[in-house]
């Protein structure tokens, strides 16, 4: 429910229903992937399909563990929940990304007294986060 919902609020270019998200075909599964990262990771080339999302999410800081037998075949009734949760939690994550994106601005004009102040406190999350994204690493 909640990736149809981001799919539809995002206009995913493609007809995307209930039915045909629960027994995909590794295509779509790439196709919906990429949509659901395409602001926040760019270009996602997904030449081993387990290796890749593994990554990927683990890029993420997904809490959970994907394993390699979960995509052969993407859509089987045993490994297809974990790739539907983990499709979900990045949606979570997007729109949470988005939020934040849409209102640190104006969290920080609130909190500052001039344009420039508003700059340096900018200034200064952006190296807080480049510098949490490497202690992660």
């Amino acid at each position: 429910k909640e990736i149809l919902e981001y799919l539809i609020e995002k206009e995913y270019p493609s007809v995307l229903t209930r039915k045909n998200l629960m027994n995909p075909t590794e295509a779509t599964f790439k196709e919906v992937l990429r949509f659901i990262i395409r602001d926040w990771y760019g270009e996602f080339e997904c030449t081993r399909l387990s290796s890749d999302v593994m990554e990927l999410m683990s890029d993420f800081s997904y809490p959970y563990q994907l394993k390699e037998s979960y995509f052969k075949p993407v859509g089987s009734p045993i490994s297809w929940p974990f790739l539907l949760e983990a499709l979900a939690f990045l949606c979570n994550l997007m729109n949470m990304m988005d939020y934040e994106a849409a209102h640190v601005s104006e969290l920080y004009t609130i909190n500052c007294k001039d344009e420039e102040e508003v700059e340096e406190e900018l200034k200064h999350q952006v190296i807080s986060a480049k510098c949490y994204r490497e202690f992660q690493n």
